[in-house]
C-alpha cells in the first residue's frame, strides 16, 4: 500500500483550495488526474472535517502556495504537517 499522509486542513480553507482548482491544473497540466484524485479526496474527507488521506503527490500538489489565496496561516500550518510527516516517513528533503 502506498504511504499515506493524513493532514488537517480547515474547511474554509478548503474551500478556497477547490475554488482554485483550475489555477494548479493550469499550471500543472500532466498532473490533472492526480488533482481529480485530490479533489475527491478533498470532497469525500476534508469538506467532513475529517484528516486527508493524501498520496505524496497530491499532498505536493496541495503545497502549491497560488491553491490557498489569502489563507497564508492555514498555508503555514498545512506546511508544518507536512514536513513533519515528510520527516516521520524518512523523506527528508524533497524541495518543499
Amino acid at each position: 500500500m502506498a504511504e499515506q499522509y493524513r493532514i488537517n486542513v480547515p474547511g474554509d480553507a478548503l474551500r478556497e483550495i477547490v475554488g482554485n482548482i483550475d489555477w494548479l491544473t493550469n499550471q500543472a497540466p500532466e498532473e490533472q488526474e492526480e488533482i481529480s484524485r485530490l479533489v475527491v479526496v478533498i470532497e469525500a474527507f476534508g469538506l467532513k472535517g475529517q484528516l486527508l488521506p493524501l498520496s505524496l503527490k497530491q499532498a505536493q500538489l496541495l503545497a502549491a502556495p497560488g491553491l490557498w489565496g489569502i489563507r497564508r496561516h492555514d498555508y503555514e500550518n498545512y506546511m508544518a504537517q507536512f514536513k513533519s510527516l515528510l520527516i516521520d516517513h524518512g523523506r527528508v528533503d524533497l524541495g518543499v
